[in-house]
């Protein structure tokens, strides 16, 4: 072989470690008699200390208001010391959150050799909107994550936007216009 297809292949072989490649694999089960109209969502997160979560939250912003509706986020912390849950039905200034989402990291499967990290890691998630006012579950996500070698900032990105397309395929938000591919 020649110097110059070694350097093809080299380079080849090289854009998949760099970029990587992630795969996502979804169940969702909406309720029929749920009428979406999301403006205003509060999420919680319960990630298992995910170290993309910053990347995460600030592409799920993104692309939640660029469907037309502001999220407010909630840890964990603020809820436990609000024991009346107030925290999760309205804002600071009194104003009601249209849903409720929870997302959760269940678990995550890396294999290990001699105690070294090999192989894809794979995270699985339970995703689930509550209508405030109801209190009723009106939609949940089984979402499984395989994020091969892409890079740490780009999961968030990558996720957020699994997360934002399986909610607009299954109409939750009304005002969101897919981004043009080109």
């Amino acid at each position: 072989m020649s110097g110059k297809t070694l350097r093809l292949i080299a380079l080849f072989c090289l854009s998949f470690v760099v970029v990587g490649c992630n795969t996502m694999h979804v169940e969702t089960n909406k309720d029929p008699n749920y009428q979406a109209n999301i403006h205003r969502l509060v999420i919680v997160e319960n990630l298992g200390g995910a170290s993309f979560q910053g990347s995460l939250d600030k592409n799920l912003t993104s692309m939640i208001n660029a469907c037309g509706a502001k999220p407010t986020f909630v840890n964990l912390v603020q809820i436990i010391k609000d024991p009346s849950h107030r925290i999760l039905k309205k804002d600071a200034n009194g104003i009601s959150y249209d849903a409720l989402l929870t997302i959760e990291m269940t678990s995550s499967d890396q294999l290990t050799r001699y105690g070294a990290p090999v192989g894809t890691p794979t995270y699985h998630y339970t995703l689930t909107l509550i209508d405030p006012g109801s209190g009723k579950k009106v939609w949940k996500a089984l979402m499984t994550f395989v994020t091969g070698n892409v890079i740490l900032s780009d999961k968030g990105q990558l996720l957020a936007s699994d997360i934002i397309t399986q909610m607009n395929k299954d109409g939750l938000f009304t005002e969101c216009v897919p981004k043009d591919p080109n």
